[in-house]
């Protein structure tokens, strides 16, 4: 997933810009300057404004700059390191959860897990941040959920400019997609269903004798409550992410046949398993829900019952 060289094109004269104004130099700003040239600028601001930090190392507004200008610069380990230093700022900016998961995307060339938890955050905070739905939609096209990447990016181009190039360019891919896949009326209100009606809520972890490695699995399960059998929708994650704010949709079902929002209650469940293995084994630890709505919110889950 590499950046385009049109949203390079942009991102690499509004980071600069910022620098400039950043670093008290607005005066050399001049349109006249070539895109090379502009970018030989920034990587002198870039280093500028680095050093400026390890002095200031409090300043969240300059580690989003420098982190936004790494990213610009395709220098990832860098950008990652810098988005690091925001600490839970990162959590309450959209703008910046948006650029974060599109960083973490471009290494991991995928935006499932930790990427679409992130772009999940932003639309929670700024439900139509343009960066954010196109992400999202992105995400839903790489597991191949044609209604759903069509639902967001149908959103998508209600907050770009009606004539401009990205609009229709957007509005094209949405009209092919809808054409070859055979999205109607019906495929539509059933992407909008399952995007307003999905399961959201928190995991945690909840004992202190856990004792658990970053990289040990961690299953979120949506069972039909009063029964067992097949989870009807599924994700798997880390200790590392946690705690975890998830959301369980239609696009996570196990059978396609059985779908999360057509049950009446659910349970959901979470599972801390060192093995990996989806079976429940002794020496794992759970957590449950009580009954809710498949579209319930807020739902909380604490993993803290040895599974024996």
């Amino acid at each position: 997933m590499r950046t385009s060289l049109a949203a390079l094109l942009l991102i690499l004269p509004l980071a600069s810009a910022g620098l400039y104004v950043w670093l008290g130099n607005p005066a050399a700003l001049n349109p006249a300057t070539s895109q090379q040239a502009a970018t030989q600028n920034m990587e002198k601001m870039v280093e500028a404004l680095a050093a400026r930090l390890e002095k200031n190392p409090d300043d969240l507004q300059g580690w989003a700059m420098l982190a936004r200008s790494y990213k610009a610069l395709r220098r990832l380990d860098e950008a990652e390191k810098a988005f690091a230093r925001l600490g839970e700022a990162l959590h309450r900016d959209p703008d910046l959860l948006a650029s974060y998961a599109d960083l973490l995307a471009a290494r991991a060339n995928s935006l499932e897990g930790r990427p679409r938890q992130l772009v999940e955050q932003a639309l929670k905070l700024d439900p139509e941040h343009s960066m954010a739905l196109s992400l999202a939609g992105t995400a839903a096209y790489q597991r191949q959920d044609f209604a759903q990447a069509v639902h967001y990016w149908q959103r998508l181009v209600k907050t770009l400019p009606p004539d401009s190039d990205e609009a229709k360019g957007v509005a094209a891919v949405v009209e092919r997609l809808s054409r070859e896949h055979k999205l109607g009326g019906p495929a539509k209100a059933s992407a909008e269903k399952a995007a307003g009606g999905a399961l959201r809520g928190r995991v945690e972890l909840g004992n202190p004798a856990i004792q658990a490695t970053p990289t040990d699995t961690v299953f979120i399960l949506a069972r039909p409550a009063g029964g067992g059998g097949m989870p009807l929708a599924a994700k798997r994650i880390t200790v590392a992410d946690l705690p975890y704010e998830f959301t369980l949709d239609d696009s996570l079902a196990m059978l396609s046949g059985s779908k999360l929002s057509q049950a009446d209650k659910v349970v959901v469940e979470a599972r801390l398993s060192r093995s990996g293995n989806v079976k429940p084994q002794s020496g794992d630890w759970i957590g449950k829900s009580a009954p809710v709505r498949p579209d319930a919110s807020g739902v909380k889950i604490r993993i803290d019952q040895p599974v024996r």
